[in-house]
């Protein structure tokens, strides 16, 4: 009697099941897909992202004549002497300004950036550095990266900008006067790898000698319509010459 319910039974009661089991087994297989999509579409984005990290990392090439300050030497030199200042209106950045102050060890990395990237032989170095030597001896000049999100106030080198740029060092106050640096970004951030395509470059150049400023704190003060920042720019050991200036 009992074989007889069972078979009774087992013709409505095996469709279910296989339904069932069907039901799991394409939602396993939806799930397999779904993994596989995610895995490839994050193979996808990392390999992106590694290609922009590498482009914006390329590194410059060894000068032919002589040996220079390495590109580790150079970035520390940079760095050690740039602040960044950031202003928000709510979630909105409103104002996004770095900047470096050209040092003497700023100053020779700088250069020898230069003779890396633009292969200079001896003589042209000489040269270059000569002319930035008598630059500093009479003034002081700051790299600016500027950023704001309206452009009509992105104006530091206009003769109306309502901008003031103002270097306290030793007591004293001096104006600045800016200039946009007409380059490449390529360019640009060869120099200085913080730039971005958002920002402008500026330098700003006050009317004292670097090495008034070097030898003490120094304040940069930036204030103008959208907002004001400062920075504090610490003495800094200068970089002594060594046998690879040429």
């Amino acid at each position: 009697m009992r074989g007889e319910l069972d078979s009774q039974r087992r013709p409505d009661f095996c469709p279910e099941i296989l339904k069932f089991t069907r039901a799991l087994r394409l939602a396993g297989d939806l799930y397999a897909g779904t993994a596989v999509l995610l895995t490839g579409c994050a193979v996808v984005l990392l390999a992106g992202c590694a290609s922009v990290l590498l482009a914006g990392c390329a590194s410059t090439p060894e000068n032919p004549h002589f040996r220079t300050l390495n590109e580790s030497e150079i970035a520390d030199a940079v760095e050690s002497q740039t602040q960044n200042r950031k202003l928000y209106d709510g979630f909105m950045n409103t104002l996004d300004v770095s900047a470096t102050l050209t040092n003497e060890s700023v100053g020779r990395a700088l250069l020898d950036q230069g003779a890396r990237i633009y292969q200079w032989d001896e003589s042209a170095y000489a040269n270059e550095k000569s002319r930035a030597e008598t630059q500093r001896a009479g003034e002081t000049e700051i790299f600016l990266s500027f950023f704001v999100p309206e452009r009509k106030w992105d104006d530091l080198a206009k003769a109306q900008t309502k901008w003031k740029i103002f270097l306290d060092a030793n007591g004293r106050r001096y104006e600045g006067k800016a200039k946009l640096w007409k380059a490449q970004l390529v360019e640009v951030k060869s120099f200085y790898p913080f730039h971005t395509r958002w920002g402008t470059p500026y330098k700003v150049s006050f009317p004292v000698p670097t090495r008034e400023v070097e030898s003490t704190t120094a304040k940069l003060t930036l204030t103008g319509p959208v907002g004001t920042v400062n920075m504090e720019f610490q003495p800094a050991a200068g970089i002594a010459p060594t046998e690879s200036e040429p």
